[in-house]
């Protein structure tokens, strides 16, 4: 368990959960509100998958690729005031993905983040 500025972090086996207030999540992935993420992202539900990347240029380019298919970027990638990169898009049924590169977070061969450059367990 690891929290930060009001997340906490859970790593498990697989993925790493992260848990944020609603109003804070619909803010980070682009969305004014709660109420905006309803009319804009159909599909939030105060929930967001992330997918982490190596560099800043494959979140880029994953953001692209993901909106070339039909999805809908509702926070282009950008500097985070932590130290990061992220973005965030809609799928096709409106649930939101963040797309992220934690350069204190490296990958490992399965690309499972490690947090605090420690091994995920």
């Amino acid at each position: 368990t690891h929290s930060a500025d009001g997340i906490t972090f859970f790593s498990t086996p697989g993925p790493v959960i992260a848990l944020w207030t609603s109003p804070e999540l619909a803010v980070d992935a682009g969305l004014t509100s709660e109420a905006d993420a309803a009319r804009s992202a159909p599909g939030y539900r105060a929930v967001s998958l992330a997918v982490n990347f190596d560099t800043r240029a494959e979140v880029d380019a994953a953001l692209a690729e993901w909106e070339a298919a039909g999805g809908r970027v509702t926070k282009p990638a950008e500097a985070t005031e932590w130290g990061g990169y992220s973005g965030y898009a809609a799928d096709l049924d409106g649930n939101l993905w963040e797309f992220a590169h934690n350069p204190f977070w490296p990958l490992d061969e399965f690309g499972r983040p490690h947090l605090d450059g420690g091994e995920v367990e």
